[in-house]
């Protein structure tokens, strides 16, 4: 019985992860904001080229992640980018845009 739990439990996360299928790693190159959004727009020096649903020329910062995510990831760019430091960016490779650009769902 236990192994049919654990399974399911298995089965049941795994679309959880699908947002982070692909990752690239580089500096932020440019920072966006836009007068009646709250969201961030940024460039990494090696911004991918293409996406099959978004528009590939900018990361958003995911607007359907909680507020302390939010906040943390937000934290994450302005150091890279004061710092000229690197960030690794989790993104969704097939879709899952935020505003018509390539969702950002997780930055180390």
């Amino acid at each position: 019985m236990n192994k049919f739990f654990l399974l399911s439990l298995l089965l049941f996360l795994s679309p959880l992860h699908a947002d982070n299928d692909v990752t690239i790693s580089g500096e932020i190159k440019a920072l966006y904001a836009y007068e009646g959004s709250t969201a961030i727009y940024f460039q990494l020096n090696n911004q991918p080229e293409s996406h099959p649903e978004c528009d590939a020329s900018k990361f958003v910062i995911n607007t359907n992640l909680t507020e302390p995510i939010k906040a943390d990831m937000t934290t994450k760019i302005f150091n890279a980018y004061n710092s000229k430091s690197p960030l690794t960016i989790g993104y969704d490779g097939q879709g899952n845009c935020t505003e018509g650009y390539i969702s950002a769902n997780k930055i180390n």
